[in-house]
C-alpha cells in the first residue's frame, strides 16, 4: 500500500475535513449504504479517502506518496492553527452533540419530548394527536401570524407526563400541564419527538439545564433526567 504523508500537527484537522468533505462521503454512502464516518478509525477514514481520490482520478495527488495536506487543501497555516487552538480548548463543540429529549405520555400513549430553546411556543404533530384520540381538543379557529409552520389548531390545556428516572430499574412519572400547538404532518414524518417543548414552558417553569450531569430541573424543585 502507497505510503500516507501526514504531518503530527495537521492530522486531526486533515481528518475533521475530510469528514465534512460531502463528495467524500456520498462517495462512501454509495459504495456501503451502512457506512458512518463517525464510528470508523482515523486510519481507516485516510484509506478511504485516499481510495476515493484514486477512483476519482485525482491527477494532481502523486499515487506513490499521498500527500493529504494537499488533497483536503490544508496548506493554510493560519486556519490550521486557529484549528488547532479549537481542539485544544473547545474540542466538545466541534462534534454534534444530542438533542434533549425526554421520554413522556399523552393520554397513556409514549411520546418523545425535545426540549428547545430556539422555539417560542410548545408544539404536538398531529399523527400523535390522533394516536392518542384527543383529536376533540383541538380549537381549530386560532391563526398566529408568528408561526411559519403549516397549524391545525391548539390544545389550550392538557396534562402532559414527564418521565422521572430514579434508578437504572426503576421510574416515575410527573404530570404537567401544557398549551400546545398542532402542527400539521406534512411538516416532516420523519423525525425523533412527538412534542416541542420551547420557551413558553421553560419560562413558566423557569427551566435550568444542567447539561454536565444531563438534568432538567424546573421550579428549583423538580428534576427531569435526559
Amino acid at each position: 500500500m502507497d505510503e500516507i504523508i501526514i504531518s503530527n500537527i495537521t492530522n486531526s484537522y486533515i481528518i475533521e475535513k475530510i469528514k465534512n468533505n460531502r463528495l467524500f462521503v456520498n462517495y462512501i454512502n454509495n459504495v456501503n449504504t451502512n457506512f458512518d464516518i463517525y464510528t470508523i478509525s482515523d486510519e481507516e477514514i485516510l484509506v478511504m479517502f485516499k481510495q476515493y481520490m484514486i477512483y476519482n482520478n485525482i491527477s494532481s495527488i502523486p499515487t506513490s506518496k499521498l500527500n493529504l495536506e494537499n488533497a483536503v487543501n490544508m496548506n493554510n497555516e493560519i486556519i490550521c492553527k486557529n484549528y488547532t487552538k479549537a481542539e485544544k480548548y473547545i474540542k466538545n463543540m466541534l462534534k454534534p452533540q444530542e438533542l434533549i429529549i425526554i421520554n413522556g405520555k399523552i393520554n397513556s400513549i409514549p411520546i418523545k419530548i425535545l426540549i428547545n430553546t430556539g422555539s417560542t411556543y410548545n408544539f404536538i404533530y398531529r399523527q400523535k394527536i390522533i394516536g392518542s384520540k384527543l383529536e376533540k381538543l383541538i380549537d381549530t379557529n386560532i391563526k398566529n401570524q408568528d408561526i411559519t409552520q403549516k397549524i391545525d389548531g391548539s390544545i389550550w390545556f392538557y396534562n402532559i407526563e414527564f418521565e422521572l428516572k430514579k434508578d437504572k430499574d426503576y421510574y416515575e412519572y410527573i404530570t404537567l400541564p401544557l398549551n400546545l400547538i398542532v402542527l400539521s404532518d406534512d411538516v416532516k414524518k420523519d423525525r425523533e419527538f412527538d412534542i416541542i417543548l420551547g420557551m413558553s414552558f421553560m419560562k413558566h417553569y423557569n427551566v435550568t439545564i444542567n447539561f454536565s450531569n444531563r438534568i432538567l430541573e424546573l421550579n428549583d424543585e423538580i428534576k427531569i433526567n435526559f
